[in-house]
This record gives structure tokens, sequence and C-alpha cells, in this order.
């Protein structure tokens, strides 16, 4: 009980000397599950302490507007550890590094392997990281067309 004021004022000395500080030139933003449209509604307070919040897709444009609007921060590092997203989250993310690029800040996108889905997100980026041991996953998409339409060039629908 009489430790309590001592680690309230240290804790209060070291956020104050955090918030004067300088921030990071990159922040970095670890994408590793799929990301809900909305945030999740709050829990009660014993769940809390179970699990963290998932990031959702308005959070992320909420803070990459933050970022876009310091002038101190150059850039952010997305790390996409594949995550299985529908093609209307890639798609709303896109559109939240367009508007973080036009701001004038730089996004590096960064993967251990880069699935259809990652690659396609990667490619709103200014550059695109891979590790030297990491895997690009199939990126072709194979066009769907019946053997009996002009134009189709699809072999394996031709009859010999």
């Amino acid at each position: 009980m009489l430790l309590f004021p001592f680690r309230y004022l240290w804790w209060l000395v070291s956020s104050i000397r955090r918030s004067i500080g300088r921030p990071p030139e990159f922040v970095i933003f670890v994408l590793e599950e799929n990301l809900p449209a909305l945030p999740d509604p709050p829990r009660s307070f014993w769940q809390r302490f179970l699990a963290r919040p998932r990031l959702s897709v308005k959070e992320l444009g909420e803070r990459f507007d933050a970022i876009a609007r310091d002038q101190r921060i150059k850039g952010v590092v997305l790390h996409l550890r594949s995550p299985a997203m529908p093609m209307s989250t890639l798609q709303d993310v896109r559109e939240l590094v367009a508007n973080l690029r036009r701001s004038g800040k730089r996004v590096v996108a960064w993967a251990p392997a880069y699935t259809t889905g990652t690659y396609y997100l990667a490619c709103a980026c200014d550059q695109i990281l891979l590790m030297p041991t990491g895997m690009i996953g199939s990126q072709r998409c194979r066009p769907s067309c019946a053997s009996s339409s002009p134009g189709c060039s699809n072999r394996s629908t031709r009859s010999s």
C-alpha cells in the first residue's frame, strides 16, 4: 500500500517522458487475422484480461489518419502474416493505404510469404519486401470460359 504512490509517480513520469520524446520514424502494424469492419462491442471487466481486442478496419483507418496528421512519422510498415481476408476487406485496407500514401507517408509491405490476397494488398504500397527464405504463392487467375465461346484460348476445355 505504501508503494502505490511511488509506483504511480514513476508511471506518470515515464508516460510524460515518452509523450515528449521523439516518436518512431516508422510505425509497424501486424495484420495476422481477418479484420472486422467495425470494432467489437465492449467486453466485460474480467474478459478484458483474457484476450486482446481485435483491430477493425475502422480503427485501422483512424490510426492511419492520426499517422497522416503527425509530421514526425515518415511512414508505416505493414507486416502481413497471410491473413485470410475476404476481397471486400482487402479493398477497404487498400483504400486506407492509398489515402495514407496521398498524405505523403511511405508505406512498406513486408511478409514471410505472399498469397494472392496479401500480394493484392501489398501492391498498394510503395515497396514490397520478402524474406530471403520467403515464398510467393499462386498469383495467377484462371479465366473461366466455355469451350464453345469464340476466342477462348483455354486448351483444357477444347475437345480433340
